[in-house]
């Protein structure tokens, strides 16, 4: 490029020296979480315009008049004065000196781009020679004046001044070409060729600067990406380079231009030293210093207050990872200087840079954390749960809280941040809210960087100066462009941009840009915590309210350039009807952060209140195109002409011109089970991004395919890369890493000068053990250590590179591990220390060693506060986390496997044995936590003592999960196995006889009997079993169903909609075990669940969710006294003992989601086997996971239950929802199923996966992969698996129920199924019980049914061809497994309706079949006269109801009828039958409802609007036909 200087031969000689332009602006990678979507939808905008007011319209209009009369001297003078801004004292002072929008239309998506003061310019500019002169009179002297006293200070504010007021004076022109000189100069072209735009439109200005104006303004145009004028085509214009004598004509600008100078780079990345602010600069399109780091950190800190507060945090992260929604947190760090500045949950630290030492605080005073969560949670209303969520809404949701930024000198940041407030609307009583909460406003706080926090000033609702801005909310961190802060801030319903003094804080001008018309902030969810902050680039500054409108202020002229409204999606802070306790978790769904992002002429803005992306041109506002936000998260920035979108998996390139796909990252980007969890960095060509797992992944920018991985061994978050080092600020921890990169080279010049430098010791030595050369790492250290014996990062860094020696290398050199153990000095080395040592004498098969370190392990693990990040340096696993508590009882299980092959369990007792002793008396917490470690040593007297305990407290669901341990209940309740000791079977009975399960009691009491009946305890045994058999028979009551029975038909006269039997959906839950539930079935009943008794009576169910869930989609678990109920995405968990007792209300103990990529994306999906019966499975979003996934809950153990979420394998704790265990490299699909010491997921899908996946049921460790080589998986139970593969001819299948544990077929059989291709082929149906039974009936009459659960065959019957076979049902009552088969029914006018619905269906034939036996007890034939059935009917009925109608039609007339007979359950005899009854017309349903009084001798039946009582003992009497 020529760097001479341009001379243009004109009337006024201008240097302009053009030197090569590399832009210094930064624009953020800002970017979004996803907009809560549990509001009511508004389609609506919620801000409006303002117009002029009318005293400045009428003084515009005035003007104008005058310009038509040519009364340019009146003209002149209001015009002057309108631009002056003047304040008069009669004038509304809130509006003074501002400018507004004209041509505002009645619309919510409009663009406006002509402003009241430019309109006031542009008038002025079209006056005539002889006006002009009269302006220049009157305020030319003035203007010249400003400008010389301008020039002379190099005042750059007061030359602006002179612009805005008078521009079109030679001063007013001379001052723009100044100022698009200087922009010029700082390689800004765009912001010079937008000043200059002004300038050469008007003929006044050209001619008193000439036409090298013009050639300027072409060059800035060029420069800067925009077109160059097309009036140059027609001009001539001579220039002079340099000293050249000869002057040159130029015709063609743009290759002149491209001749003489070299197009800069219009990417405004930040190429700072510093990173003041989010985005890196003004502009917010980041910097491009990042690079992969080292794993190790170079230093670390907390961002909690509290352990506690970062325990709640890590389990939040945790649900909100296994869902997809963990979005990036709120806040991000940023360095002036050495000072690096932090938020944490409670306040701003400022930290040393170098050493990562605390320096101050803000605020500096201790506050009192615990009233503060309570005062908070009195806003929210929230109580005992308020909290965590506290501590969720502030880390991921409130972005105005996360935000700070600086000047150089000063930081910036919200401080008195109430919560927003839910309105509550009620259609019959209007809006609703009972907080009293100052929520309209909130301060803005400034303190000074050199003096470490000193306050110089707050504004707002604790100010420490006066002001109108103490009534305002401010909506973000100001931002700091050329010597003044500007933030937008709410008052009384308005959205201004205000100017600051950001050394005192002063209000210099102000600005409104729009009116709010509906809630405001406090109560506007989405606003409130999306926060709005402006973003600045080449002179303009772009402000996106939040509030529907996006408003672009030109900061020279303070003019409103241009404006875009766009519709708000939704108001999610505003819900009708409110009680269902929403969480902010939905809030997350949403653009993560509204600043803007701009580069070259492009502005790009992720508004968080629409799902749309929208690109502007800078320069008039005009829309190139709108994208949808799809799952994205975040803007992660402008890159080579292309903008990058991130969400949850996946990066995603579009094309900043059109918008146009470039590319999308590979599915296999993020490993299975993991998300994207912050904001990335851009290196030279390519993007960072962190992950949930901790790692970073670097992708190109040319293609998105992979470039490189590293795995950190530190939590991640967002990302800043600055001076070749990466910042994270995740949820808990703040890390500053060293980069790869640069480090090598760096260090090595520094100790090339310095061979004693402390630091570049340590670095050297960080790279050394980077790169596996950890002994040379240590002699690195050694000589560090002999520098500084008392540095702190020397020891932590020798400790830490030691104990990677120790666990990388299986015979480390002699004396390391005595000398780490006289190193190390906290609970979590040592922790890790003797990790390393147990799994050293477990690999050498020691047994003592290893069951003495395991309970060093144990006590050091009592004195420790954990936060759930202990693991970490244990697992080393990014695809596994596990509680420290699970690991070590994977251990435990370990060494117990090696003691009983060696003989040597004796020498565990023994080491256990004195261990315990100590420990007896400690507290219940602390026994809690050794039972959940050393279980599977033998510590059942320790459980026992603590379950004691627990029943003694009345907590007899933690008394139950903790004597059941990892353990199946449905092996002792149901298959009698013992596998611990009796005084533990004898604690469990008690715990049932105290809850009123007596049925498990006794199946306890006979286990114990059964396994050894000469048992010391056998009589307290016995006594126990009296017990409960006594209760039990206490509580019970039956019906003679031998007895007479008369029947009591109603007909309800309700109107025809009211008649119509209620929408319920009946599910069987799965048992694991249990008998005093069996029969019982939840039913989802509109917007209720219900618990029904074997009777059909209804408790309903404490729910904690939204009540609009489908009734469909639920399914439940019982294991023992717990339920675990679960629809798509979620599950929740039901005390049984408390739904049994009189503490309903705490029946609900805990609930968690499980969704896809912050959105409810688990849909029920119901497939048909070839036998007919329905399976259903929860799979996720596709697109979303990038993968065939689902969502599957598994067995219900004693203490957890088993979940796989797409490719997440999870162990949660069945008593409070905790995660034991996660790994993330488990199939994406499949059932799981549970054996002694092992976790299996078998997976199939056919041509995509034929898998069988095991892992350790104590720490989730993957064990080994096999072939699945049986099919297709029709039901699971216990350890075995049911499934069936189809013959080659389509025709038949082979049933097998296999253990895959074992790998071996425990049953076999050949079936036929329900639609063979081959037409002589019979055809066969099938069903599934409750997970328990397999039921199979053919048109050869065969019948076959499987218990699944001891993988025994029931029966084998033949009960005679049915060759017309259509379908077959089965329910399982009371000791009985009733067969339904029905044939094909080719309905005839007249013919009875035997079918109904769902759940009514046509049976031909009902076969009785006993559960323990397996014989035939009774048969009933109905081939040549069809019933129709309801197939749910109540487990405990001791009758079974039939039912049909039929309607005859005669003349004007219909009657219907119907028929229901009453069969008894022990025999299947006809006890009772009413024919051809004549009902009501609005009695079309079959459905029958049967609840059965015992105490009242009675089985009362609803069908539709009819009602029928039958009471037992009565002599039956005649039934009366209603009135036709």
């Amino acid at each position: 490029m020529n760097s001479a200087p341009l001379r243009f031969l004109s009337t006024i000689r201008i240097l302009v020296f053009l030197p090569a332009l590399w832009l210094v602006i930064g624009l953020g990678d800002r970017a979004a979480a996803q907009q809560g979507r549990f509001g009511v939808g508004f389609d609506q905008n919620m801000s409006r315009f303002i117009p002029p007011p009318r005293m400045l319209n009428q003084q515009l209009k005035d003007a104008q008049e005058a310009i038509n009369d040519r009364r340019y001297s009146d003209a002149v003078v209001i015009l002057g004065d309108l631009l002056e801004r003047n304040v008069d004292p009669t004038d509304d002072s809130s509006i003074a000196g501002q400018d507004f929008f004209l041509e505002i239309k009645d619309s919510d998506q409009q663009r406006l781009d002509q402003s009241f003061l430019r309109h006031c310019r542009d008038l002025i500019g079209g006056l005539p020679s002889d006006a002009f002169a009269t302006y220049e009179l009157r305020y030319g002297a003035l203007a010249k004046q400003s400008l010389e006293q301008a020039t002379r200070d190099r005042d750059w504010k007061r030359l602006r001044e002179v612009r805005r007021k008078y521009f079109h004076t030679a001063a007013g022109y001379q001052a723009s070409l100044i100022l698009a000189q200087r922009e010029l100069y700082l390689g800004h072209p765009l912001a010079s060729s937008l000043l200059l735009d002004d300038v050469v439109s008007s003929r006044h200005a050209v001619d008193q600067l000439g036409q090298g104006l013009l050639a300027m303004h072409a060059i800035a145009c060029r420069l800067g990406g925009r077109s160059v004028p097309r009036e140059l085509a027609s001009t001539r214009v001579e220039v002079t380079i340099g000293d050249s004598a000869d002057a040159e004509t130029i015709t063609d600008w743009r290759g002149w231009i491209d001749e003489h100078y070299q197009l800069p780079d219009m990417d405004s990345i930040s190429r700072s030293a510093d990173y003041p602010l989010l985005g890196g600069s003004a502009s917010r399109n980041e910097t491009d210093a990042g690079q992969l780091p080292l794993s190790t950190p170079r230093w670390m800190l907390e961002t909690t207050a509290t352990p506690l507060e970062e325990q709640r945090l890590r389990k939040k992260a945790d649900e909100l990872a296994a869902s997809g929604r963990l979005v990036p947190p709120s806040w991000t760090p940023i360095r002036v200087g050495n000072q690096l500045l932090m938020r944490t949950t409670e306040r701003l630290r400022g930290v040393d840079y170098r050493t990562g030492k605390r320096v101050w605080q803000y605020p500096w005073f201790q506050t009192d954390v615990s009233a503060e969560t309570e005062q908070y949670d009195a806003m929210l209303g929230t109580g005992a749960s308020g909290p965590p969520d506290r501590l969720s809404r502030r880390v991921w949701n409130d972005l105005p809280y996360g935000q700070i930024t600086s000047d150089g000198k000063r930081v910036f940041l919200l401080d008195d941040l109430s919560p927003f407030q839910m309105l509550q609307i009620n259609p019959l009583m209007g809006v609703r809210n009972t907080s009293t909460a100052d929520g309209g406003r909130n301060t803005l706080v400034a303190l000074e960087l050199e003096t470490e926090g000193k306050t110089l000033w707050r504004l707002g609702q604790n100010p420490t100066i006066e002001s109108e801005l103490n009534q305002a909310f401010f909506l973000g961190a100001p931002i700091a462009v050329d010597g003044a802060l500007y933030a937008m801030a709410e008052i009384a319903g308005d959205i201004l941009l205000v100017s600051l003094d950001p050394a005192t804080g002063k209000l210099v001008w102000k600005q409104q840009l729009v009116a709010i018309e509906g809630a405001g902030i406090q109560f506007d969810a989405i606003r409130r915590i999306s926060g709005a902050t402006p973003s600045y680039h080449e002179g303009v500054l772009i402000c996106p309210t939040g509030a529907g409108a996006t408003v672009a202020v030109d900061l020279a002229d303070r003019t409103l350039r241009w404006a875009n409204s766009y519709q708000r999606r939704a108001m999610g802070s505003i819900m009708f009807n409110s009680r269902s306790g929403q969480s902010s978790d939905q809030l997350l769904q949403r653009w993560h952060n509204s600043a803007a992002t701009a580069s070259g002429m492009s502005v790009l803005v992720t508004p968080p209140a629409t799902d749309n992306l929208y690109c502007f041109e800078l320069v008039d506002g005009k829309k190139r195109f709108s994208k949808s936000r799809q799952a994205a998260f975040y803007l992660a920035g402008v890159r080579d002409d292309q903008f990058l979108m991130v969400s949850a998996r996946d990066v995603v390139s579009h094309d900043l011109e059109s918008g146009r796909l470039n590319w999308r990252t590979d599915q296999r980007l993020v490993s299975a089970g993991q998300q994207i969890v912050g904001r990335g960095v851009f290196g030279d060509d390519s993007y960072i991004v962190p992950t949930s797992g901790n790692e970073l992944v670097e992708i190109s920018l040319v293609d998105g395919t992979l470039v490189d991985r590293v795995t950190a061994q530190f939590p991640l978050g967002n990302l800043i890369a600055i001076d070749g080092e990466i910042i994270s600020q995740g949820p808990t921890r703040l890390v500053v890493a060293l980069g790869k990169k640069t480090l090598g080279p760096r260090v090595e010049r520094i100790l090339q000068d310095d061979p004693d430098n402390l630091d570049a010791l340590v670095q050297k030595a960080l790279l050394l053990s980077e790169r596996g050369d950890r002994r040379e790492a240590l002699e690195v250290l050694q000589k560090a250590r002999t520098i500084d014996p008392d540095s702190d990062d020397v020891l932590m860094l020798s400790i830490s590179s030691m104990l990677g020696e120790l666990r990388e290398n299986p015979t480390p050199p002699p004396g390391l591990e005595e000398e780490l153990d006289a190193l190390i000095d906290t609970p979590n080395q040592r922790l890790e220390f003797l990790a390393l040592r147990i799994e050293s004498a477990l690999r050498k098969r020691s047994v003592a060693d290893a069951t003495k370190r395991l309970l060093d392990f144990s006590r050091v693990m009592a004195d420790l506060s954990p936060v759930g990040n202990e693991d970490d340096a244990i697992l080393r696993d990014p695809a596994r986390d596990c509680a420290l508590d699970s690991w070590v009882c994977a251990r435990a299980a370990e060494v117990m496997r090696i003691a009983t092959e060696a003989n040597e369990v004796n020498v565990v007792q023994e080491e256990l044995q004195n261990y315990l002793e100590s420990t007896r008396l400690e507290s219940t917490k602390r026994l809690s936590a050794m039972t959940g470690q050393l279980g599977p040593l033998g510590i059942d007297d320790l459980v026992v003592t603590l379950g004691k305990r627990r029943i003694a407290e009345g907590e007899l669901l933690l008394a139950e999960r903790l004597l059941l341990g990892a353990s199946l209940p449905s092996q002792l309740l149901d298959q009698q196995q013992l596998d611990f000791t009796a005084d533990r079977a004898i604690t469990l009975a008690e715990v049932y006889n105290e809850g009123s399960l007596y049925q498990d009691a006794t199946a306890v009491s006979e286990a114990l009997l059964k396994s050894d009946p000469a048992a010391e305890n056998k009589d307290a045994t016995i006594e126990l079993q009296t017990r409960a058999e006594e209760s039990l028979a206490a509580t019970e009551s039956s019906i003679d169903v031998a007895s007479p029975v008369s029947l009591t038909w109603k007909s309800q006269s309700l109107p025809g909609a009211g008649r119509s039997t209620f929408l319920q959906a009946v599910v069987d839950p799965t048992l694991y075990g249990g008998q005093s539930f069996q029969g019982w079935k939840v039913v989802n009943r509109g917007g209720s669940v219900m618990f029904q008794n074997p009777d059909g009576n209804v408790m309903q169910l404490p729910m904690d969710e939204f009540r609009a869930a489908r009734v469909q989609d639920r399914k439940a678990k019982i294991s023992g006294g717990l339920m675990i109920l679960e629809r798509p995405g979620r599950i929740s968990a039901v005390d049984l003992f408390a739904l049994q007792g009189s503490r309903r209300s705490d029946a609900s103990l805990w609930a968690r989601d499980f969704g896809a990529d912050g959105a409810s994306n688990t849909q029920r999906k119901i497939e048909t086997t070839v036998f007919g019966d329905s399976n259903f499975s929860y799979p996720t979003n596709a697109g979303a996971a990038n993968q065939i996934s689902e969502f599957r809950v598994g067995p219900v153990l004693g203490d957890r239950v088993l979940v796989l979420q797409a490719g997440d394998l999870l162990a949660v704790d069945t008593t409070n929802s905790e995660t034991l265990w996660r790994n993330s490299s488990a199939p994406t699909l499949g059932h799981i199923l549970v054996d002694q010491d092992r976790v299996a997921v078998v997976s199939y899908m056919k041509g995509i996966v034929s898998s069988v996946s095991q892992f350790d049921l104590f720490d989730g460790r993957a064990i080994e992969s096999a072939e699945w080589e049986h099919g297709k998986v029709w039901a699971t139970s216990g350890k075995h698996v049911l499934a069936y593969q189809v013959d080659a001819k389509s025709s038949a299948a082979t049933v097998r129920l296999v253990d895959p544990f074992a790998g071996k077929v425990v049953l076999e059989i050949d079936a036929m199924i329900k639609q063979p291709l081959t037409q002589v082929a019979g055809r066969g149906c099938g069903r599934i019980l409750q997970d328990r039974y397999m039921v199979l009936f053919d048109t050869n009459g065969r019948l076959v049914i499987w218990d699944l659960l001891k993988a025994t065959e029931l029966c084998r019957h033949d009960t005679g061809e049915m060759p017309e076979l259509q379908s077959m049902y089965a329910m399982w009552m009371d000791g009985q497994i009733l067969v339904l088969p029905a044939n094909a029914v080719v309905r005839q006018k007249g013919d009875m309706l035997t079918q109904h619905g769902e759940t009514h269906r046509t049976v031909h034939q009902i076969i009785a079949v006993s559960t323990r036996s397996g014989e035939i007890i009774w048969n009933r034939d109905f081939q040549d006269d069809a019933w129709g059935i309801t197939v749910d009917q109540p487990y405990g009925s001791p009758v079974v109801l039939l039912a049909r109608s039929k309607t005859i039609y005669e003349v004007n007339k219909s009657t219907p009828k119907m028929d229901v007979a009453m069969l008894r359950l022990t025999d299947g005899e006809t006890i009772h039958e009413q024919l051809e009854r004549v009902v009501s017309p609005q009695s079309t349903g079959l459905t029958t409802y049967l609840t059965v009084q015992p105490e009242l001798s009675r089985v009362q039946a609803t069908i539709d609007g009819e009602q029928l009582v039958y009471a037992f003992g009565e002599t039956s009497a005649p039934i009366r036909q209603p009135a036709e």
